[in-house]
């Protein structure tokens, strides 16, 4: 797992839940 992974899965989890 690269850190660019999770920085994506992080943004995109916080999109989702901001949404």
């Amino acid at each position: 797992m690269n850190a660019a992974e999770i920085t994506d899965k992080l943004g995109l989890h916080s999109l989702r839940q901001r949404h």
